[in-house]
């Protein structure tokens, strides 16, 4: 027997089971399901540090994608992903799949990066081919191990929920001292941390949620799911507007005074 047949088959297999806790995050999914989420980036990131940089010692060519489905259309890719190993290119064909449409409270709307969930979810799936993160699926893993030291600086878990696969990113401009966010309230800071708050994402003058969430990732539990935490920058019962609220109301739609409104503090 030569040296290449006597390599032991599932060195690479071995070399990428052992999941880092410090990658993953916890979900669960109506009907009870729960699972483990794995940061796609450490995933590439664990694939360079074995096989080398994409496009070098592993990679992968498109072959197809389309859009299956009318009422609930689903974008399928296929790619040939290849690696180097022992001076041999591997390869095979991988799937991945995205919803094209996804749910809001006003109804469907088009998931603008479902290409690119899709290509995501191909590379992942191909990568659990070749053992990657094998300790999750075959329900190994433990969550209690830290194991960053032995794989470097890993990705800090996600404070902020996520949507659709992205994280939730806040657009308002980042706090700073003495500056007022939301309506311009006295109680700025977050009633957990201390820090300044910033405007709620999608916060306008006369909504009636809250104007405030914390810019530094504390969050909140409500009805089973993990959000920003969030609060009034208005305590209820003040009498007092502040200069920056009253701004903000001059800007409200007519009819939608927030002094109308009975379930928010202001």
């Amino acid at each position: 027997m030569t040296d290449e047949n006597t390599l032991d088959s599932t060195s690479l297999w071995k070399a990428l089971e052992t999941t880092d806790p410090a990658a993953t995050k916890s979900f669960s999914r109506p009907g009870g399901f729960k699972g483990t989420a794995i940061e796609p980036m450490w995933r590439i990131k664990r694939l360079t540090e074995e096989l080398g940089p994409c496009g070098f010692g592993w990679g992968f060519e498109v072959k197809d994608d389309r859009i299956v489905g009318e009422r609930s259309p689903i974008h399928v890719i296929r790619i040939r992903f290849w690696y180097d190993w022992n001076g041999q290119r591997c390869e095979f064909d991988s799937y991945g799949c995205t919803p094209v449409l996804v749910k809001r409270r006003d109804g469907m709307i088009p998931n603008e990066d479902f290409a690119k969930m899709s290509l995501t979810d191909a590379i992942v799936t191909a990568s659990t081919k070749l053992g990657q993160c094998a300790d999750v699926y075959e329900g190994r893993f433990d969550p209690g191990a830290p194991l960053s030291d032995k794989y470097g600086s890993a990705p800090q878990p996600q404070q902020a929920p996520r949507r659709n696969g992205a994280p939730t990113v806040n657009t308002a401009a980042p706090p700073q001292e003495g500056m007022a966010h939301g309506a311009g309230g006295d109680e700025q800071t977050c009633p957990k941390c201390g820090d300044q708050g910033r405007t709620m994402r999608f916060w306008e003058p006369g909504s009636r949620s809250p104007d405030l969430e914390c810019a530094t990732g504390c969050t909140e539990e409500y009805k089973g799911r993990t959000n920003p935490l969030k609060w009034w920058s208005v305590s209820k019962g003040s009498k007092k507007p502040t200069p920056q609220k009253a701004a903000f109301d001059a800007q409200a739609p007519q009819g939608h005074g927030t002094s109308q409104d009975e379930d928010i503090p202001f």
